[in-house]
């Protein structure tokens, strides 16, 4: 495996909260170039982006789960009370 003579490190940080990094390593004698640095910037914003906006999913998808079950569990305990035959 060679060594890598050119290394970039940029923080994933979605809403400012580091959660990991992107990390480049090139086996060229040459540094980076400033392009290639705020590429990979830009690629690790998007990532930050893509793993809160997945997060955010989770968490919606949950909420709508339990506000689903709830919503059934009322409306059988209405159903219920109205009626003691089909209780």
């Amino acid at each position: 495996m060679p060594l890598c003579h050119s290394v970039i490190i940029v923080p994933v940080l979605p809403q400012g909260k580091a959660i990991g990094v992107v990390n480049f390593g090139a086996a060229k004698k040459k540094p980076f170039t400033q392009a290639e640095c705020n590429l990979v910037s830009t690629l690790a914003n998007q990532v930050g982006m893509l793993i809160e906006n997945a997060r955010l999913f989770t968490e919606i998808n949950k909420s709508y789960n339990q506000s689903y079950l709830l919503t059934v569990n009322a409306l059988t305990k209405a159903i219920d009370t109205k009626d003691h035959y089909t209780f």
